[in-house]
């Protein structure tokens, strides 16, 4: 219903230019009005607001909501103390608990609403995992912090490249639609995988 909303004030805004009014304000007067009569539509009508609709629902996928993430302690003492990730915006934490500096490290380097996820090890136990913070889902498998923010500092919002898991040499790397949610091709070096994204968006 809410992109439902946005779509028919965008659909408004091609015959009105009612600039003092928000899009929002806008959307909302609109989505009343369509409450009462969305039974009467014709098919053809119907149909044409449904293709529309998602045409912006594409449109709106390009941007994130903003989010205020900070570190939060565990509470315990000295070498004990350990960090979390958590979303203001939703109330979550993200990941294990891992040092301070690691924890402000993923936050300052968040991106195309893509975070490394710490599995909450310590030491060279320590893995990270690509979190999508718009589907809060986790995607690939676990790999070292700095191949994790490389994975998201070329990341775009269409396109991700996406770990095995593997360790070493055996690691490898999958191209990722991010919005059809399948992964492009087979396993290859993490520099031919960011090469495919660099050529899909020039």
């Amino acid at each position: 219903m809410k992109i439902l909303v946005v779509g028919i004030s965008l659909l408004a805004s091609m015959t009105s230019f009612a600039l003092e009014q928000t899009l929002s304000e806008r959307s909302e007067a609109i989505s009343k009005k369509l409450t009462k009569i969305e039974s009467k539509l014709t098919m053809q009508d119907h149909f044409a607001i449904d293709n529309f609709l998602t045409k912006i629902e594409v449109r709106l996928s390009q941007y994130s909501e903003p989010r205020t993430m900070i570190c939060i302690s565990n509470g315990g003492n000295g070498v004990w103390e350990k960090f979390s990730v958590h979303d203001i915006t939703t109330n979550k934490k993200i990941g294990g608990d891992t040092s301070k500096a690691t924890c402000q490290t993923v936050i300052e380097n968040a991106d195309n609403s893509l975070l490394c996820a710490s599995n909450g090890s310590n030491g060279v136990w320590e893995k990270f995992t690509l979190q999508d913070l718009d589907k809060s889902t986790k995607l690939g498998g676990e790999t070292s912090l700095q191949t994790c923010l490389n994975l998201i500092k070329n990341s775009s919002e269409e396109f991700a490249c996406l770990s095995n898991g593997s360790n070493g040499v055996w690691e490898k790397f999958t191209l990722y639609d991010r919005n059809n949610n399948r992964s492009i091709g087979g396993e290859t070096s993490l520099q031919n995988c960011l090469d495919s994204i660099a050529s899909l968006n020039p």
